[in-house]
């Protein structure tokens, strides 16, 4: 089956297709804030059906956000949030005018079959997504791709129980 893993994000998204856990392409979309909300939620929309039309995938996948208070001296996370499950809602409608499959996994799961720990450490999940897959692009970049590919590889495993 041809995935589109997504991991989601207004400043950033990383992406990815995978077909029976074969890296086809990958990738990071950016926007600035330079731009109006509306031009960058458009400019993912866009960017995202090209790739749904060039790649053909049968499923999309992404992460199921939720918000969890910072804990002292940590940032508040709350504003990003909201756009990120905004940027959610633009994945979700494109699975719909695609006919996709589409699914949403918690981080726990994500990283319970990445690395056989649902509380591994994001650098543990890039660690063993790199053991499996060169991934070349800038250091920025990588921690959204291989959240991607660690979406995909999910819904690939979790499609195959």
């Amino acid at each position: 089956m041809r995935i589109l893993g997504i991991d989601q994000g207004i400043a950033h998204l990383g992406y990815c297709i995978l077909e029976d856990e074969e890296l086809i392409t990958y990738g990071c979309l950016t926007t600035t804030n330079k731009k109006s909300i509306q031009n960058r939620f458009y400019t993912i929309e866009d960017k995202l059906s090209d790739i749904i039309k060039e790649f053909s995938p049968e499923a999309i996948c992404c992460e199921k956000l939720f918000f969890t208070p910072p804990r002292p001296g940590q940032r508040n996370k709350s504003a990003s949030i909201v756009y990120t499950n905004m940027i959610t809602g633009v994945i979700i409608s494109l699975a719909g005018r695609f006919d996709l499959e589409f699914n949403m996994f918690v981080p726990g799961t994500v990283k319970k079959t990445i690395c056989d720990n649902g509380r591994a450490t994001k650098n543990e999940v890039i660690k063993k997504i790199g053991e499996t897959y060169e991934i070349e692009c800038p250091k920025s970049n990588k921690e959204h791709i291989c959240d991607a590919i660690s979406i995909a590889i999910t819904f690939s495993r979790c499609k195959g129980e």
